[in-house]
């Protein structure tokens, strides 16, 4: 009985001597723990996950490129249309872009000085709020992410939306220096040419679905903008549209995977 006794208050003092929090994991850092480095990859994966996913399945029965097999039933609803008022089709997205993607974006653009983080995070932030005009033509823009001291945002129209974030990235960009990026990057590995020609690829796909609410033509705007790359080829000019798309790159050991290219 005395060993056990003995036992028993030793394993106390052990227990009460050191600094043991069992309830802190460090494999799941919280609070000021978590680092800007550590969220930018987490907004990334919110929008890769909800383009990729639900927006991809979605989109694919609109478009009628999908369709299930007669004995199928995963996908009734999207295959027959039977979409109302109650459909719940664009509840996780919102959530993700919103509460996951854009909140994330915003706390690292409220701590960071870095002005290629800063252009990234914009980027990326344009992107998502174009994925939602994109999908339900209106969105919470200049009241959105207010938390509850603003529970129910404005809808503003997607032309607003679009102006807005496309204004963002302008002044971003002019404010560029030459300090590298920061943060863990998976999506394009802290590459800022990268960043800036993802940043015209997305101008051009907005100016060419605003080109019939705005005076000034897509092209136009495009070639004010410092980072446009330039074409020798009269051709190309000419055809009074410039057009961008991804390209991967075939160069064993390269590790410029994707060039934006006229």
């Amino acid at each position: 009985m005395k060993k056990f006794l003995l036992y028993t208050v030793g394993c106390l003092m052990a227990l009460t001597s050191c600094d043991l929090d069992i309830n802190d994991n460090p494999n799941y850092p919280d609070g000021g723990a978590v680092t800007s480095d550590l969220i930018f990859p987490a907004a990334e994966n919110y929008v890769a996950d909800v383009l990729g996913d639900q927006m991809f399945n979605y989109g694919g029965f609109f478009a009628q490129y999908f369709e299930q097999r007669p004995e199928a039933n995963q996908y009734n609803d999207l295959a027959e249309l039977h979409l109302d008022e109650a459909s719940n089709l664009f509840d996780r997205p919102y959530i993700y872009l919103y509460a996951g993607a854009l909140q994330d974006l915003n706390e690292i653009l409220s701590r960071s000085d870095n002005t290629s983080d800063i252009f990234a995070c914009t980027v990326l932030r344009a992107y998502t709020f174009a994925l939602v005009v994109d999908n339900l033509d209106m969105a919470p823009y200049t009241e959105a992410l207010q938390g509850s001291a603003n529970p129910s945002p404005k809808w503003e129209e997607g032309q607003v939306v679009y102006e807005g974030v496309l204004a963002e990235m302008d002044e971003a960009e002019k404010n560029l220096s030459d300090v590298p990026m920061t943060l863990t990057d998976p999506m394009l590995g802290k590459n800022l040419a990268q960043w800036k020609g993802f940043a015209n690829a997305l101008r051009l796909r907005m100016y060419l679905r605003l080109i019939t609410v705005v005076s000034t033509p897509p092209n136009t705007r495009l070639r004010s903008r410092p980072s446009w790359p330039r074409t020798s080829s009269s051709a190309a000019m000419s055809r009074g549209m410039c057009t961008a798309m991804p390209r991967v790159s075939t160069t064993p050991g390269t590790t410029d995977v994707v060039r934006w290219v006229l």
